[in-house]
């Protein structure tokens, strides 16, 4: 009887570490693809003044 009673929470870890890897694995490359910020002096003028 105790067998059926861990099956469900057991169960519910797997998807816990599964999601959780998922999720941080998106995340992580969400971060790695963003845009590279260079601070060349070949950047083009803003054309505003001041800047």
């Amino acid at each position: 009887m105790q067998a059926r009673a861990l099956s469900l929470p057991i169960s519910n870890f797997g998807g816990f570490f599964v999601g959780t890897l998922s999720a941080a694995t998106g995340g992580l490359l969400a971060l790695a693809w963003g845009p590279v910020s260079t601070s060349d002096d070949t950047e083009e003028p803003s054309g505003r003044a001041g800047e």
